[in-house]
Parts: structure tokens; C-alpha cells; sequence
């Protein structure tokens, strides 16, 4: 009876301290970024941080435009294949000091969603410092990850960014969700906290409504509230499982991720071809792309004689169903296509760029492989390709 207390007591010993040795491992691998995607449990978040402040402090919504970011605030992300930092100015731009503008002539407006942003990568990775660098203009940084569409670019121009002296405008338009992030009808079907907001209490963000004479309106759900602290963490109430209690609390959990995030990769290399996915060139609905259509018009309208230059950015999905479907001629066909291109005559100052027409052999490249975001050769990809245009003009 001895001898069986004895081996249950050295079984649990040694499990006991092998776990601590990997937990301390691990520790050290995720501090001296051995790890590709090593990210502090939050049990040690407030003892050993990884974060000036977390991406969900950094994040508010209480601006007219929706979803933007605290002003002179600092913080990085890092999990999966993301490690990047953030840094707001004294507007909430995440862009450097806009105190010290140049010459109006020498300054473009980029508006955009978290391409624009740019979500994933450094800024000075971004497309935007490339297209510094090679053009000469300083270009101010309007753009926002967290639900942005054109709705949204025509208000943050209307309400901020028109206030500073530019002479073009960059409007980078996301066909994979700028058709459905007004859409309020489309979201609320949905059951994410990222959409609907948290507890009951939406978002607050602008959504369309179908006006008279074929225009659109724009409302705030009545239940929505102004947030400081963007989907916040305390306020959520989701169910605590086994998953996300170990990685949580433990270090090792790392390694977990590490091994996904590595299988991810792998099978980037081969990306599976899978046609019914959403292509936002292709599947939205006719009234989204007016309403679409129609907040850029008014971006146009309220930017007067200012050169404006609309950048369409396809998805791996939007590729997918180009390049393996050779579905270009069917773009001919769509509202938004059409209507950006007929605007490209009818205003002298607007030009439609879609990069769609700039494809590469291997597209998954410019894409982050945990994330549908560019990756810093995508970045750089787009950034050349819109100098090119502008250096032109």
C-alpha cells in the first residue's frame, strides 16, 4: 500500500514539475521572441505585459464616423502571425504628428478601412510610406480597422479629415466588406459582439436607409452607446471554456499556437481554391453597391476640385474567382464597377484604380498567412502600384 502511495506521489511530482519546466520554457521563448506568435496569458498581464495599453483600450467609438482610435495612445499586437505596433497622434490618427502639415499641395487625404489603417503590419511597412517615400507627399492617415465603410469615409471626411489643407484625396475601397459594414439590416443578423456590440447595447456606428429619389440616409441604432474602451472585455459575457481558460494561464499555450500558426503557413503555400466563398467584387446585393456608390459620390461632391483616387483592393477570394474562373467579363456586369468607371469620365478629378488588373502569380503571397490582411510585400505591392499613378498626374 506504501509502495502504491509512493508511485502516486512521484507521478504527480514529476508531472508537477515537468509542467513547470515547460511552462518556464515557454516563458522564456516567448520573451526572447523565439516563438513567431508568443503572446502574454492575460493571469500575467498586469505583471508582465507585451502591451502599452490593449488593442480594445485602444480602440473607441463615440465619434460621429463610428469605430477610431484614442489620441497620443501606444499599444502592440501580437498573437498568430500579428506583431506589430500601434501609435495614435494628437487626433487619434495612427499616423505621426499632423501639427506640422506641408504645403496643401503636397499632402494627400488617405481614407480607407484597416488596409488603409493598416492593420497587421508597422506603418512603416504601410502602403502609405511607401507612396511617401517614392512620391514626395505627406500623406495623412484617416483610415480605421473596426467596421469601416464608405459611409463612414464620407463621414470622418465630412467631420475631420476635410479640416486639413490637401490637395487629392486616396479613397481605399474594400469590395469584401464596405458593401455590408453599413449594411444594418446584414449585421444584425449576425451574432458576433465585433458587429452587434455587447450585453444588448449595440454599437455606435452609422448605418444606411433607402431615402427619396434613389438616395440614402444614414441612422444610429437607438440602443447603441459611446464607448472609451471599444468592446471592452469586462463587458462580455461568453461562456469560459477549457480552451481559452489554458491559454489564459498558461504559457505553454504558446506552443499550441505556435503549432497552428505553422500549419497555417504551410498550407498558405497551397492555398485551397474554393469558389463559393464571398467575393465582394461579385456577391453583394444591388442595394448595398448603391449605397456604396452613393457615399462616394458624396465624398466626391464634398471634396470639390481635389484630384480623388479610388483604390479597389481584392481579396484572395476576389483573385480566386478572377484568376481561376476568368470571371473578369462578368465585372462589366456589376452596378459598382460600372459606376466607378463611368464617374472616372464624368468627374475630371476622380480616378478608379482596381487593383484587380495588377495581379501577381502567386496573389497569397500578398497576404498575411494567419489573416486576410496584406502582408508587408502586399503592402509594398499596392504602395508602388498607386506611386506609379500619382507620379503621373
Amino acid at each position: 500500500m506504501e509502495n502504491l502511495k509512493f508511485k502516486k506521489t512521484y507521478y504527480l511530482l514529476t508531472v508537477f514539475f515537468v509542467t513547470i519546466l515547460i511552462e518556464f520554457v515557454s516563458f522564456i521563448m516567448v520573451k526572447t521572441d523565439i516563438l513567431t506568435v508568443g503572446e502574454t496569458p492575460k493571469l500575467y498581464s498586469n505583471l508582465i505585459t507585451t502591451y502599452n495599453s490593449p488593442t480594445t483600450h485602444w480602440y473607441i467609438e463615440k465619434d460621429p464616423w463610428g469605430v477610431w482610435h484614442k489620441k497620443n495612445s501606444n499599444a502592440k499586437l501580437k498573437r498568430d502571425c500579428l506583431n506589430f505596433n500601434l501609435k495614435s497622434n494628437e487626433i487619434g490618427a495612427r499616423d505621426s504628428s499632423f501639427l506640422f502639415s506641408a504645403d496643401e499641395k503636397k499632402q494627400v487625404v488617405l481614407l480607407g478601412d484597416s488596409f488603409a489603417e493598416p492593420f497587421g503590419v508597422n506603418i512603416e511597412d504601410s502602403a502609405q510610406s511607401v507612396i511617401e517615400k517614392i512620391t514626395g507627399y505627406n500623406v495623412l492617415n484617416f483610415g480605421t480597422s473596426g467596421g469601416f465603410g464608405p459611409l463612414n469615409y464620407y463621414l470622418i471626411y465630412r467631420e475631420l479629415a476635410s479640416e486639413y489643407p490637401h490637395n487629392s484625396l486616396l479613397v481605399f475601397f474594400l469590395p469584401a466588406n464596405d458593401f455590408t459594414d453599413n449594411d444594418y439590416a446584414y449585421n444584425v443578423n449576425g451574432k458576433s459582439t465585433y458587429i452587434n456590440g455587447i450585453n444588448g447595447k449595440e454599437r455606435y456606428r452609422p448605418y444606411y436607409t433607402r431615402a427619396e429619389n434613389n438616395t440614402f440616409k444614414f441612422f444610429y441604432p437607438l440602443n447603441s452607446i459611446k464607448r472609451d474602451n471599444w468592446l471592452n472585455t469586462n463587458e462580455l459575457s461568453e461562456k469560459y471554456s477549457f480552451i481559452k481558460f489554458y491559454k489564459n494561464n498558461f504559457w505553454s499555450s504558446n506552443l499550441l499556437r505556435e503549432a497552428v500558426y505553422l500549419m497555417k503557413v504551410k498550407n498558405s503555400k497551397n492555398f485551397p481554391i474554393n469558389l463559393n466563398q464571398y467575393s465582394g467584387y461579385f456577391d453583394p446585393t444591388l442595394e448595398q453597391q448603391e449605397a456604396a456608390v452613393y457615399f462616394i459620390k458624396e465624398i466626391i461632391k464634398l471634396a470639390g476640385g481635389k484630384n480623388i483616387y479610388l483604390i479597389s483592393i481584392p481579396t484572395q477570394n476576389d483573385f480566386k474567382e478572377i484568376k481561376v474562373s476568368g470571371n473578369y467579363r462578368k465585372l462589366e456586369e456589376m452596378y459598382w464597377w460600372s459606376k466607378f468607371n463611368e464617374f472616372t469620365k464624368t468627374f475630371r478629378n476622380f480616378k478608379f484604380i482596381d487593383l484587380i488588373n495588377f495581379q501577381q502569380n502567386d496573389f497569397n503571397t500578398l497576404f498575411l498567412p494567419c489573416d486576410g490582411h496584406w502582408s508587408v510585400e502586399g503592402n509594398t505591392w499596392a504602395g508602388k502600384i498607386i506611386s506609379s499613378i500619382l507620379n503621373k498626374e
